[in-house]
């Protein structure tokens, strides 16, 4: 569907709301849980999927996990209320896209 819109021209803005990688906010040790976050994340970049929202359950490996996983996609993360131990926001609290 999306494809078929970019075709006909039509501006398409894709984007995630959060929560899409992990079913629990903890690891529950399943060995498909990480294969499965990196496959999801690598089908929203080819999706075209501009930004993601961070949830809870996006963090079900750690922070260094989600930052590794989404490098060399185009998809920005955002997040407006996470910080890391030292008080840093990981990643930015909003984009702009043309």
């Amino acid at each position: 569907m999306i494809a078929r819109e970019r075709e006909k021209g039509v501006p398409v803005l894709v984007l995630d709301a959060g929560n899409a990688l992990f079913k629990h906010p903890r690891s529950t040790g399943d060995k498909n849980e990480k294969p499965r976050a990196e496959l999801l994340l690598k089908q929203m970049d080819a999706l075209g999927t501009a930004a993601m929202a961070v949830g809870a359950r996006d963090l079900s490996l750690g922070l260094e996990f989600l930052r590794g996983g989404a490098k060399g996609v185009k998809m920005k993360l955002l997040s407006a209320n996470l910080v890391d131990k030292g008080g840093k926001a990981p990643f930015p609290a909003s984009t702009v896209l043309n």
